[in-house]
């Protein structure tokens, strides 16, 4: 009888499309996998994957194969974690994905958190876009923005004011707008949306929004601050990342009465019936951590 991983692995590699993606979901290394793909086709006398290029589809007799014993995967899983859970101790493979500042400021607690916990194996994901949890398979993603799916759990960390700022010089050269519809004729630096494109609508205290023109655009907020404060052009940036530099008068602020947006930082994570401790306690730890930002602003 063929391993309860050997059914893994075919399963994941369905759900990932490919061996690379399916061996770094399941923690192994890709020949590893691949072989028990292997065995598991051998086994069964059949060809279960159509094998093209990177990608993998499955064939018919796969498709089959695939629909009947995924329920039993689930069913295996949920009792293996119901079984683990039953003592309370936080353990297996966390996988988080955080925003590069995010992480930053939340370094000791991740490190505060691997500590307390070693039978917890940590995989951090640092990355500004917002990935599908499930398909990514991903245990709690840190995240701001508004909650739109309701099969997700959220739960508040922080909050973050996000303004745009230029450098002096910057104002002395082209001037002071006095409305946004004034900055279609600036240099805007934009970082990137939700869909890795460029964030050309810029948020409105009153809700709404205003396009700008894209002069320079990067994923990297820190980058953009440079550009702000060598007098490159207007940022939209958080709070953190501006610091002191408009107390010390390297940047001031345009627009801070009508142009801008407060949003909250989450910690999401799915719904299930039995959450294991590895994500509760994760989760209750950074709330915890994130409490002194969680009705003020944070130093994101």
């Amino acid at each position: 009888m063929m391993t309860f991983k050997s059914y893994a692995a075919f399963v994941h590699v369905i759900e990932q499309g490919n061996f690379s993606a399916a061996a770094r979901a399941m923690g192994v290394p890709r020949p590893t996998l691949s072989r028990w793909i292997s065995e598991l086709e051998a086994h069964l006398g059949v060809d279960l994957l159509h094998r093209s290029g990177k990608s993998m589809t499955p064939t018919r007799s796969g498709q089959v194969f695939f629909e009947r014993i995924r329920p039993l995967m689930d069913a295996f899983e949920g009792a293996e974690q119901e079984i683990r859970q039953m003592d309370g101790v936080p353990r297996g493979h966390l996988r988080v994905s955080i925003s590069p500042a995010a992480a930053s400021v939340l370094a000791s607690a991740l490190s505060a958190y691997t500590q307390a916990h070693p039978e917890v194996q940590m995989d951090v994901w640092s990355t500004n876009e917002h990935i599908d949890l499930r398909k990514h398979q991903v245990d709690v993603a840190i995240r701001g923005g508004v909650l739109t799916d309701s099969d997700l759990i959220c739960r508040r960390l922080m909050r973050v004011d996000a303004i745009a700022v230029a450098s002096p010089k910057y104002i002395q050269r082209a001037g002071l707008p006095q409305t946004p519809e004034e900055l279609a004729d600036h240099r805007c630096l934009l970082g990137y949306g939700h869909h890795l494109t460029p964030q050309r609508h810029w948020p409105l205290r009153n809700g709404d929004h205003v396009v700008v023109p894209n002069s320079f655009c990067s994923n990297d907020r820190y980058l953009l601050w440079r550009m702000a404060m060598a007098g490159q052009g207007i940022a939209l940036l958080s709070d953190a990342v501006i610091g002191d530099a408009i107390e010390t008068g390297k940047l001031m602020p345009v627009l801070h009465d009508v142009l801008g947006v407060t949003v909250g930082i989450y910690a999401v994570y799915a719904k299930q019936a039995h959450l294991p401790p590895r994500i509760r306690t994760f989760v209750d730890e950074m709330v915890q951590f994130c409490a002194p930002w969680s009705e003020g602003y944070s130093p994101l």
